[in-house]
């Protein structure tokens, strides 16, 4: 039994070597192809009648790969010094032999990968490579910190208790961040105060859904009762505090225009005079329109942005200003950056056009 099995091993690496042999160092023969030119092409081995040798052969097929690739392939099966130890105890089929197979598969990766870069897939939709922008986040992760000059809305909030400066900077500075984001209400209100409550996520939640319920008219959020001071209530009265200024920041901060209801106003106090700002949607079966009008306590811009297109316009003193899109879509946000003079970074608003 030993016998037969030393020799079947001995016949399969003989027949292996023998294998690489003739196909590395036949040399080439011409071929005449279709046009009757003659070609340069690795010569094939001769025939193999032998069922099990033809399935060995077809693993490894020379005319799948090009010269480099073949001599890489065959220097290092021939030098490598672990071949005898891998071919100890293996079966008689040439893919069971791990370097080799690991090389082919190595040269398979390789050639994928350079074919794929030279000559990218298409999607379905495509008939031509086009270039996309990079994915955004729905949690725009820009750092837009809202300076001194837009706090004095602190005064216009709808609470039942003054919040402290402090508490209103940091919500609005986590408002400017999610408006423009895709994220549900509650999402949103959820991520603009946990900030505040890091510790406290089951009750965030919680109060959240109540405070949205309360918004309905069902029923309203009972801890304020009897709540003298937002420095002096429990965290839970805190919690729904917040929550509730940032319910009526983001409303500030968004404008709703439809085709019943085409026109929208939106006033906000900043350190500098009141900035009013006017949405105008004019919806038709083709071109509608999205007009912002806005009257600025100073100089600045103002830049309204949709998917593929955007306007600007400026001026450096107080004054009206204008900007608009067409080809607007309803059930889209189009956000409106207004950048006063001396502020470091735009303050965000929305419209959100319906039908």
């Amino acid at each position: 039994m030993n016998n037969d099995m030393n020799s079947n091993e001995e016949t399969f690496e003989s027949r292996f070597f023998a294998w690489l042999d003739r196909a590395s160092r036949q040399p080439a023969s011409p071929r005449t192809g279709d046009n009757g030119d003659p070609s340069d092409r690795l010569s094939a081995p001769p025939p193999l009648s032998d069922p099990e040798e033809i399935a060995e052969a077809e693993l490894f097929d020379p005319d799948s790969f090009d010269d480099e690739e073949l001599s890489s392939i065959y220097a290092e099966t021939e030098t490598s010094d672990n071949l005898p130890t891998f071919l100890e105890g293996q079966s008689d089929r040439l893919g069971d032999i791990p370097t080799v197979q690991q090389r082919f598969y190595d040269l398979i990766k390789r050639r994928l990968k350079d074919e794929i870069q030279q000559s990218p897939p298409l999607f379905p939709w495509e008939t031509e490579m086009m270039a996309y922008d990079a994915d955004i986040s729905d949690v725009v992760s820009v750092d837009r910190v809202p300076g001194e000059l837009w706090l004095p809305q602190l005064q216009n909030l709808q609470l039942p208790v003054p919040l402290p400066p402090t508490v209103f900077k940091s919500l609005l500075t986590r408002c400017q961040q999610v408006v423009n984001s895709s994220l549900r209400e509650g999402s949103r209100l959820v991520e603009v105060v946990a900030d505040l409550f890091p510790d406290s996520l089951p009750d965030l939640n919680y109060w959240t859904e109540r405070v949205l319920i309360g918004e309905t008219g069902r029923s309203e959020p009972k801890p304020l009762v009897n709540c003298p001071a937002y420095e002096s209530a429990n965290p839970t009265q805190k919690m729904v505090l917040s929550l509730l200024a940032a319910r009526e920041i983001l409303g500030s901060l968004t404008l709703r225009v439809s085709a019943s209801h085409p026109r929208c106003t939106q006033h906000w106090s900043t350190a500098v005079g009141p900035l009013t700002i006017e949405a105008q949607y004019q919806p038709r079966t083709w071109n509608s329109q999205l007009r912002i009008q806005a009257h600025l306590p100073q100089g600045g811009q103002l830049q309204l942005q949709g998917d593929s297109s955007a306007a600007r316009t400026q001026r450096p003193d107080r004054g009206s200003l204008s900007v608009e899109l067409f080809d607007v879509r309803p059930d889209r946000t189009y956000s409106l950056e207004i950048l006063l003079d001396n502020e470091a970074s735009p303050f965000v608003f929305v419209i959100c056009p319906t039908a």
